[in-house]
């Protein structure tokens, strides 16, 4: 229905109505005849001012979008940036991949997490915002190949190297922890060597039976000497009153290969012929190794695995077989010189190198082993 206004003639005092979009204009009174000015209906004169004003936002609007599109880019900017951190976490991942220094790998690898993150999250706003704007912004390839690119070689490519370089730190630093032990235990040796006159070799009884292994005579030069005093030391290692030292093994004597919580200890002597433990009837001296082949060229040490492992207190050692003289050596394991050196074996050691190191005065001809061989 149509909005009406009303009007009282000042002439004659006639009511009439009249539609509502003629209020402000000139009009006849129907009694009268007298010109009149009819009045503006404030409901119609509100409905067609919200009405302009509508039109107007439109109006602007559409100017607005229109000079947007002649301005917008030809890619959408978010799009472009994680395409390019999606190239940054690729030139990074290929870094790691030539790089052999474990630290700077992960340093490597979270740099190129993070562009990759970035540029995933980057790709995602900008597919969100491409989707919902379609007719606006450009770049969707962009945004798909940014996405791609992050997601592989900054997140999921780098986790391989960046995990095998942080277990090899850690292999390390237990490394060198056991380095310092075997370090030490050659230390022992040293020491006990100065005070008695000969290294240090098994407890017997009068009659020469082992009773004791070196590893408890030189407690008192590791720094273990109220454990040296709990033994009773004119008894074997099993007696009642020692065997329950067993598990007391003290933290020098612990290696890779004997982390089993049993009192097992791989650092051992070897026995073989010439050897500097070879012979059970004479206590080794470090000037036989002087008019022999020398301290730098003779094992004092070794490693053993873990299968020839004994108790620590228990005198027995690594036993050589002629047949095979590397049986029983912990793979790549620690080893010490008697000059106090700490090596590592190479994985590449010969029967005969290690025959030549371990032999007292073979006369042979060899440098101690180089690390960096493996």
């Amino acid at each position: 229905m149509t909005d009406r206004g009303k009007m009282t003639c000042p002439d004659c005092l006639r009511e009439f109505t009249f539609p509502a979009e003629r209020g402000g204009h000139t009009a006849t009174c129907p009694g009268c005849r007298s010109p009149l000015r009819l009045p503006v209906v404030a409901a119609h004169a509100k409905k067609l001012q919200t009405q302009k004003l509508l039109e107007k936002a439109a109006e602007e609007e559409e100017t607005f979008r229109s000079r947007f599109e002649e301005s917008a880019p030809e890619v959408f900017q978010p799009a472009a940036f994680s395409l390019f951190c999606g190239v940054i976490a690729l030139l990074v991942f290929g870094a790691l991949m030539m790089s052999q220094a474990h630290r700077l790998n992960l340093w490597l690898a979270g740099i190129a997490f993070l562009a990759g993150m970035a540029g995933l999250l980057l790709a995602l706003f900008a597919l969100i915002t491409l989707r919902m704007n379609s007719q606006v912004y450009k770049g969707k390839w962009f945004a798909i190949a940014g996405l791609l690119v992050s997601t592989l070689f900054g997140i999921l490519l780098p986790w391989a190297p960046a995990r095998a370089s942080w277990q090899t730190l850690k292999d390390r630093e237990k490394e060198s922890v056991y380095r310092e032990h075997i370090g030490e235990i050659a230390l022992g040796h040293f020491k006990f060597s100065e005070k008695h006159g000969h290294l240090p070799d098994d407890l017997l009884d009068p009659d020469g039976k082992p009773l004791l292994s070196w590893r408890v005579a030189i407690l008192p030069f590791v720094g273990e000497t109220e454990l040296y005093n709990s033994f009773k030391l004119d008894e074997p290692w099993d007696s009642e009153a020692n065997a329950r030292l067993v598990a007391l093994m003290p933290g020098v004597f612990f290696s890779a290969s004997s982390l089993n919580g049993k009192g097992d200890a791989t650092f051992q002597h070897l026995i073989g012929e010439n050897s500097l433990y070879g012979n059970p009837d004479l206590p080794p001296t470090l000037e036989t190794l002087d008019k022999g082949d020398g301290r730098s060229n003779t094992l004092l040490l070794v490693e053993a695995d873990l299968s020839v492992a004994v108790p620590w207190t228990r005198p027995a050692d690594l036993v050589v077989d002629p047949e095979a003289p590397l049986s029983g050596l912990r793979f790549s394991g620690l080893a010490a010189f008697a000059d106090g050196t700490v090596v590592r074996l190479p994985n590449k050691l010969t029967d005969g190198d290690l025959t030549a190191y371990m032999t007292v005065s073979g006369g042979e001809k060899i440098g101690q082993p180089d690390e960096n061989s493996n």
